[in-house]
């Protein structure tokens, strides 16, 4: 997929590593985060991350699809009535689900402007279960 994308995206500063290994150099206006909170092992990995994309990111960074802390038992309930062995196929696969506050509170920290929305995916049946946040830095 990374020989794919740089053909379209025709950059060099594509890879697939560790999202902690994440340079902060080249900077961008913008850094994109999709799908990938839920799969960090602890808060501190996901700190250190935000941290690193707070440094490379000149204005915004999109964290889409963030687990929902509000929302773990429907979500694992859901999963459970429609995935046949559900404990099975994803008994080491475990999410890290995310209160707004831990969001929140990052954006105070670094002075940011912070906006939630709903994932509006059609036909997405995580839809329920996700939020999206932006993290804006503050025009000086």
């Amino acid at each position: 997929m990374i020989n794919i994308a740089k053909k379209v995206i025709k950059s060099s500063d594509l890879k697939c590593i560790e999202a902690i290994n994440v340079s902060e150099i080249p900077k961008y206006d913008a850094v994109l985060s999709n799908s990938v909170f839920s799969y960090f092992p602890d808060f501190n990995y996901a700190n250190t991350v935000l941290e690193k994309l707070f440094n490379k990111a000149q204005y915004v960074i999109g964290l889409i699809d963030i687990h929902d802390i509000e929302k773990k038992e429907g979500f694992i309930n859901f999963r459970k009535a429609n995935i046949k062995d559900y404990e099975i196929k994803y008994k080491n696969l475990n999410k890290l689900f995310y209160s707004k506050e831990f969001f929140r509170q990052f954006a105070q920290k670094h002075n940011m402007r912070i906006k939630f929305t709903k994932s509006t995916v059609d036909g997405y049946w995580n839809n329920e279960y996700v939020f999206n946040c932006y993290l804006y830095k503050q025009e000086v």
